[in-house]
């Protein structure tokens, strides 16, 4: 039984920083090491992702469908977050009170994505979709 997943090269090379992963079923959960992972080298032309290859326990029925999830080091935005503007995608962060596209070259259309913003950055949550860049905006802090 071997696990089969796509994964972006980022994501790839998140994952092998981890220090363990583990897939998740509706009643299962796997711990995986990194050192069991097998990341293909080539990139998949179509699809612009590498193959990830894991052997899984014998308890795991075939066909089986599940996540695959890790800790990553990075911090992630989620991708409800993300905007397209002029065929990038990307957040708006707010700076003297003005929302700035800010592009992220590594996001992917409906996936979390790494960012490297410093802490302090506000990142548009809400009404993201109908900004343009350069628009006033007023940060709300968020209630707990």
């Amino acid at each position: 039984m071997q696990l089969h997943a796509q994964l972006s090269s980022a994501q790839a090379q998140d994952l092998r920083q981890a220090p363990s992963a583990t897939w998740e079923s509706a009643n299962q959960r796997v711990t995986l090491q990194p050192r069991q992972l097998r990341v293909a080298s080539a990139m998949d032309a179509q699809t612009r992702t590498l193959a990830l290859r894991v052997n899984m326990p014998a308890d795991v029925p075939p066909g089986r469908s599940g996540r695959l999830r890790w800790q990553s080091a990075a911090a992630h935005l989620p991708a409800e977050a993300l905007v397209r503007r002029q065929g990038q995608l990307g957040v708006f962060v707010v700076q003297q009170q003005v929302a700035r596209f800010h592009a992220l070259h590594s996001a992917q259309e409906g996936q979390a994505v790494a960012v490297d913003l410093p802490p302090e950055t506000i990142v548009v949550t809400q009404g993201q979709q109908r900004l343009q860049d350069g628009d006033a905006v007023t940060a709300t802090p968020k209630q707990p």
